[in-house]
């Protein structure tokens, strides 16, 4: 793996579920590189065939909906507040913005 992945005072788990694993990247502070480690490795799994999902979990700067051209109208604090479905938060990336 690139240098990229494991930055200083950063953790990688990968869990295993069914029908897939589950990677969490996490670190002690901020602008250590874990949103660009995380889209990085999406892209990586797209990039090989898989569907990955990616869920940014940062609730005080999220930015992977900006990184990517999402919407940023709803998310994470709406689902786990109840006031959306999974379905309603889920966006797929355009092919052309892999790229």
């Amino acid at each position: 793996f690139p240098a990229f992945i494991t930055p200083p005072a950063s953790n990688l788990k990968i869990i295993p579920g069914e029908g897939g694993h589950t990677v969490l990247v996490t670190s002690l502070g901020p602008q250590e590189g874990k949103t660009t480690t995380a889209l990085n490795l999406a892209l990586a799994a797209a990039l090989s065939g898989r569907r990955p999902g990616l869920v940014d979990s940062d609730l005080r700067r999220p930015s992977i909906h900006r990184l990517l051209s999402l919407n940023g109208a709803a998310g994470l604090t709406d689902l786990l507040a109840g006031q959306a479905e999974a379905g309603d938060v889920m966006q797929s990336v355009r092919d052309d913005a892999l790229q």
